[in-house]
C-alpha cells in the first residue's frame, strides 16, 4: 500500500507541472497575439494618420498629385529654421531649381522640404489645399518670416569704421570690404570718404589727402604698395627688435587735488601727450637699451643733427629711479599749509588680499632703495596705500591722502590756459613731445612737512622725502617750478602744462636748434626726462586731448570714437557719460547745444527717464557729424576775427572764424542752452546774449582781435542806444570794452560756417521789406506832462520810453513831442519805413494836411515832424483809437503822474526843454525900474 500511495504522489506532481506548462504557454500565445492585434492596430493608425497629412496638405490638390520624374534627383538643398533671412533662403532654393528646370508643384514640394522645427510647423498649420502656386507659397512665406530679414545698412553707418592702434592696412581694408557688402545704398563716393575718414595718420592717408581716389577700386590699386611696404618693415622690425626698458619704474601721480577715497582703481592708460605717427627707436647711450623714440619723417639732415643733440644730452635721461638726481631745495620744494583748527587723521588699515600685499611690498621696497620714502615713528597723519591697476594688468601704487588734503587749502597758482596752450602748439611743422621722469619725484618735501606724508606698508610706517603724487597742490608746485625752468622758452618754442611739454618749430630744418635751447634749460635745473616717454621730430601728436597736427586742431579721435561705439543710454547715468563726453569735444561742435538739448531734457529730477524718438535721432545725427569733425585753426596775431551768430528757440550758438586767403576757417564753437526766462527772451535779446556770452567764453580772444559781428539783425543800434534798461544796458557796457563792430552777414566763404547758420535757422527776414510800426502818446495834466514811445521791430523786440517834460506843455504839445521823439529813435534804428500811429486826431490830422495849424508853436512842432520824415524813405502817420494805444497811453501817464525813478521796469527820461528849441519868454512891460542902472 504504501508503494502504491508512493507511485500516485509523483504522477500528481507530473500532471501540476504539465499543467502548468500549458497555461504558460496559452499566456503566451495570447501575449502573441496581443502584440500582433496591437501591431495592425499601430499600422491602421499610421496609415489613417498618413491619409489625414494627405487630407490636410497645404500645397493645392493638383501641386499635390501631381508625379514626381522617376529619374529625378533631388538636390542638396539648405534648410530653413525660421531664424536666417526668408529672402536669402528663396534666393538659394530658387536658384537650385531653376538649374534643374523644376516645374511648379516640384519647385513647392522642394521648399517644403527645407523646413524644419518652426518653420515646418507653420508650415503644417497651415490650411488644406490653401498654397495654390508657387508664387503664392512664396508670399506666404515672405509675410510669415518678414521679422528675420537682415536690417539695411546705410552707407553713412562706415563712417564709424575706424582703423586701431595696432591694425595694419590690410586688415582695415578687408574689414572695411566686408561692411560694404551688406550696404544697401552703395556709393562710390561715400565708400572713399568713409575709408579714407577710418584711416589713422600714416603715408597711404597722406597720398589720399593729396590726391582723391573716385572708387574703392582706386584705393584698393593705391593701397597694394603701402600694404607691401607695412608687411615688409614689420618683417624688418621683427627682426631687429631690442627689447625696450620699462616705461615706468616708480609710481605715477594718482587722483591729482582729488578728496574721494578708494580701494582699488583701473589704469586705462593713454597720458595726454602722446604722438600719432610711426616712431623708430635710436640708441642715444651706450648701452643697447638706452633707447628714445625718432619720428620716421623726418629729412636725413635734420635727423642727424636731432641724434647728435640728444647723444651730447644723454646724461640728461633716466632709465632708472638712480638715475634722477633731486633738484637743488634752494630752488623749490613742496610746502605743505595745514589748516590751523584741522586735527590729525590717522587712518585704519584696510585689509587686503594676498596679491595686492605682495605687490605693496615690491612697490615699498623700490621706493626705500631709491631713497624717495624714509622710516617713521608715532607719526600724526597717517594714510593707506591704494592700488592702481595698470592696462597691462599690473598694480601701481598709490596712496590716499584724502584726509591730508582736506586738511589743505587749494593753492591759487594761475596755471596756464589750456585754449592758449592748444592755439600755442598747433600750425607748426616739427614737433616734440618730452616727459620728465617720475616728474613730482625730482622735488623734495619740505623737511618740517615730509612727515605729514606718512602712509602704512604691511610691516613699517613710512614718509616721503620726496613730493608724491596724490597732494592737494602738487600740480600748483610742479607748475611753478615749469614756469621758472622755462621762463625764457614758453610761448617761443615750448609749451609746457605741469609735465606735459610741447617743442615747436615753425621752420622746417631748425627743430634741432630749438632742442639745443631746451635741453640747456633742463640742464641748468639738473632735471631729468623720461627716454622712453620722449618723442623728437613728430608730425602731429595729441597734447592736452586735442590732436596737434600742422593743418591745425583736431578733435581726438579716442574721444569721437568713443561716442561712436556708445549704445543708445538706458539710464541717467549714461546720459550724464555722453553729455560729459560731448563737453569734452565742444570747441569742435557748431551747434552743441542744439544738438544735445533733448539730452539734458532727460536728466530733469523728479521725472521718470525717457529716450524719445527725438534723443534717438540727435544721437544718430551726432554720430555722422562725429565721423569727420571739422579742423580748427589758430588765430594769427593782428588779424580781425568773424564772429557768426545764431540762436534757436532752446539754445545758442556762435562761430569765430578767421579769413585766411579768402577763406573762412573756424577758431571756436561756442554753444548754450537757454535756462529760465532766457527762453522767453525777444530774438534780437537773444542774439545779443550769444554776443555776450562768447566775449565771456573766449575774452582772450576779444581782447587780442578786432572782433567783426556778421548778422543780419540790429544788435548794432540795440546795444548802442545810450537809453536802454535792465539786462541789454548791462550787455551794452560789458562789450564796450572790446573792439567789436557789426557788419551785414553777406556771402559765407565755407561750406562748414554754411551748415552752421542753416542748422538752426531758417534764412534771414528781409528787414526792410516791411515798415517799423511806432506807437506814440501825450499827456499832460496839473502834476505835469509826459509822453510815451513805441518802437516795435520784425525781431520781435520792443523798445519803449516814458518821457517825462521838465517844462509847462499842453495836450497838443506832449503829443508832437512823443511824435518826435519817437521818430529820432527809429532815425537812430536806422528805421527805412516807419508807421506812427497817434490817438490825437488833431495831430495826426495836421501832419497829413487836413487841418492847418494856425498856433505859432505848433507850427514849429509840425515843421520838425516833416523835417525828420524826410529822413526815412516811406512815413505814414495814422489815427487810431485809445484802446489800440493802450501801452503808449499807458507810458505817457506813468511819466506825467510819477517821479523819475520810481518806476524801474521801463527806461524813463526827462527831457528839460522843447523839442522846437529853447524856451520863449516873453515881456509883458518893458518899463525902466530900479534894475535898469544895474543892468
Amino acid at each position: 500500500m504504501e508503494r502504491i500511495t508512493s507511485n500516485d504522489g509523483g504522477s500528481g506532481m507530473n500532471l501540476q507541472a504539465a499543467v502548468g506548462e500549458i497555461n504558460r504557454l496559452k499566456a503566451k500565445m495570447t501575449a502573441m497575439e496581443q502584440e500582433k492585434a496591437a501591431e495592425k492596430e499601430k499600422e491602421r493608425e499610421e496609415e489613417a494618420e498618413l491619409d489625414n497629412i494627405q487630407d490636410s496638405q497645404p500645397l493645392a490638390q493638383a501641386l499635390w498629385d501631381a508625379q514626381v520624374p522617376a529619374n529625378f534627383k533631388i538636390p542638396q538643398l539648405p534648410t530653413f529654421e525660421g531664424k536666417t533671412d526668408p529672402l536669402e533662403h528663396l534666393m538659394a532654393v530658387g536658384t537650385q531649381t531653376a538649374i534643374i528646370g523644376a516645374e511648379e508643384h516640384l519647385k513647392c514640394k522642394l521648399l517644403s522640404s527645407t523646413l524644419k522645427d518652426a518653420a515646418l510647423r507653420w508650415y503644417m498649420n497651415l490650411p488644406k489645399n490653401s498654397i495654390a502656386s508657387y508664387t503664392d507659397f512664396h508670399k506666404k512665406f515672405i509675410h510669415q518670416f518678414t521679422g528675420s530679414k537682415h536690417v539695411q545698412v546705410t552707407a553713412t553707418s562706415l563712417f564709424g569704421i575706424r582703423q586701431g592702434h595696432n591694425e595694419n592696412l590690410r586688415q582695415y581694408l578687408a574689414s572695411f570690404n566686408e561692411a560694404t557688402i551688406q550696404v544697401s545704398n552703395p556709393n562710390q563716393e561715400m565708400f572713399v570718404a568713409a575709408v579714407q575718414n577710418g584711416l589713422k595718420a600714416g603715408h597711404f592717408n597722406e597720398s589720399l589727402a593729396q590726391k582723391l581716389a573716385s572708387t574703392m577700386q582706386e584705393v584698393m590699386k593705391r593701397a597694394e604698395c603701402y600694404i607691401k611696404g607695412e608687411e615688409s618693415n614689420a618683417e624688418k622690425r621683427s627682426r631687429d627688435s631690442r627689447e625696450k626698458p620699462s616705461s615706468r619704474r616708480s609710481p605715477e601721480r594718482y587722483n591729482r587735488g582729488s578728496s574721494q577715497r578708494s580701494g582699488c582703481y583701473e589704469d586705462k592708460g593713454g597720458g595726454r601727450v602722446s604722438p600719432i605717427e610711426d616712431l623708430e627707436p635710436i640708441q642715444i647711450g651706450e648701452a643697447p637699451h638706452e633707447l628714445t623714440n625718432l619720428g620716421t619723417h623726418l629729412d636725413e639732415g635734420e635727423k642727424e643733427k636731432i641724434i647728435e643733440i640728444l647723444r651730447k644730452n644723454v646724461d640728461l635721461f633716466a632709465w632708472k629711479p638712480s638715475d634722477m638726481p633731486e633738484i637743488d631745495e634752494t630752488i623749490i620744494t613742496h610746502k605743505l599749509v595745514i589748516a590751523p583748527n584741522s586735527k590729525p587723521v590717522s587712518q585704519r588699515k584696510r585689509k587686503v588680499g594676498e596679491e595686492r600685499r605682495t605687490t605693496i611690498d615690491e612697490e615699498v621696497h623700490k621706493l626705500k632703495e631709491t631713497g624717495f620714502i624714509e622710516e617713521i615713528k608715532y607719526p600724526e597723519w597717517l594714510a593707506n596705500v591704494v592700488l592702481v591697476k595698470k592696462s597691462n594688468g599690473k598694480w601701481r601704487m598709490c596712496v590716499d591722502f584724502t584726509d591730508l588734503n582736506k586738511a589743505c587749502p587749494k593753492e591759487p597758482y594761475p596755471l596756464p590756459s589750456i585754449d592758449r596752450l592748444i592755439d600755442g602748439a598747433s600750425g607748426y611743422k616739427t614737433l616734440s613731445f618730452m616727459d620728465a621722469y617720475s616728474g613730482y619725484n625730482q622735488i623734495k618735501m619740505n623737511t618740517l612737512d615730509a612727515p605729514h606724508t606718512t602712509f602704512m606698508s604691511n610691516t613699517c610706517n613710512y614718509h616721503y622725502t620726496v613730493m608724491p603724487f596724490g597732494l592737494k597742490n602738487a600740480g600748483a608746485t610742479y607748475q611753478r617750478l615749469m614756469d621758472r625752468v622755462f621762463a625764457h622758452q614758453i610761448g617761443k618754442n615750448l609749451e609746457v602744462y605741469i609735465d606735459d611739454m610741447v617743442v615747436k618749430t615753425t621752420s622746417k630744418g631748425e627743430h634741432h636748434e630749438d632742442l639745443k635751447d631746451i635741453l640747456a634749460s633742463v640742464r641748468k635745473y639738473n632735471m631729468r626726462l623720461n627716454p622712453a616717454k620722449c618723442s623728437f621730430g613728430v608730425q602731429a601728436g595729441k597734447f592736452l586731448g586735442f590732436l596737434l597736427t600742422n593743418r591745425g586742431i583736431e578733435a581726438n579721435p579716442k574721444k569721437c570714437q568713443a561716442i561712436i561705439d556708445m549704445r543708445s543710454p538706458t539710464s541717467v547715468k549714461e546720459v550724464q557719460q555722453l553729455t560729459g563726453r560731448i563737453a569734452a569735444l565742444s570747441r569742435f561742435f557748431s551747434c552743441a547745444g542744439e544738438k544735445a538739448f533733448h539730452f539734458f531734457a532727460t536728466l530733469k529730477s523728479g521725472e521718470r527717464f525717457t529716450w524719445s524718438d527725438k534723443c534717438e535721432e540727435a544721437f544718430q545725427q551726432l554720430k555722422v557729424f562725429l565721423a569727420s569733425p571739422p579742423i580748427l585753426t589758430r588765430p594769427q596775431l593782428g588779424c580781425p576775427l568773424y564772429l557768426y551768430l545764431d540762436v534757436s528757440e532752446n539754445s545758442m550758438s556762435s562761430a569765430l572764424v578767421q579769413d585766411i586767403k579768402g577763406e573762412e576757417r573756424p577758431v571756436y564753437f561756442v554753444s548754450r542752452i537757454f535756462k529760465g526766462a532766457e527762453i522767453r527772451y525777444q530774438k534780437i535779446e537773444k542774439l545779443s546774449l550769444a554776443v555776450v556770452t562768447t566775449a565771456r567764453r573766449l575774452r582772450h580772444y576779444f581782447q587780442s582781435h578786432k572782433i567783426v559781428v556778421k548778422t543780419d539783425h540790429s544788435i548794432k543800434h540795440v546795444l548802442k542806444k545810450p537809453d536802454l534798461a535792465g539786462r541789454m544796458v548791462a550787455w551794452a557796457v560789458e562789450l564796450s570794452e572790446y573792439d567789436i563792430t557789426f557788419v551785414p552777414r553777406g556771402n559765407i566763404k565755407s561750406q562748414l560756417l554754411a551748415d552752421f547758420i542753416l542748422e538752426l535757422s531758417s534764412p534771414p527776414e528781409a528787414t526792410n521789406m516791411q515798415p517799423r510800426t511806432l506807437s506814440v502818446d501825450g499827456a499832460s495834466n496839473i502834476r505835469g506832462s509826459g509822453a510815451g514811445v513805441v518802437l516795435e521791430g520784425l525781431d520781435g523786440v520792443l523798445i519803449e520810453q516814458s518821457l517825462r517834460f521838465a517844462f509847462k506843455a499842453s495836450n497838443n504839445q506832449a503829443e508832437y513831442e512823443a511824435l518826435i521823439v519817437g521818430m529820432r529813435l527809429a532815425k537812430e534804428m536806422e528805421v527805412a519805413d516807419l508807421r506812427a500811429k497817434s490817438d490825437s486826431q488833431l495831430v495826426t490830422s495836421q501832419v497829413s494836411g487836413e487841418f492847418q495849424a494856425k498856433d505859432p508853436q505848433l507850427i514849429k512842432y509840425l515843421e520838425q515832424v516833416r523835417s525828420l520824415a524826410k529822413h526815412f524813405n516811406t512815413f505814414e502817420l495814422i489815427y487810431v483809437p485809445r484802446e489800440q494805444n493802450a501801452r503808449a497811453d499807458l507810458l505817457s501817464k506813468l511819466a506825467s503822474t510819477k517821479k523819475p525813478g520810481n518806476n524801474r521796469t521801463v527806461i524813463q527820461e526827462t527831457v528839460a526843454k522843447p523839442s522846437t528849441g529853447d524856451l520863449a519868454v516873453w515881456m509883458v512891460t518893458r518899463n525902466d525900474d530900479w534894475r535898469t542902472p544895474i543892468i
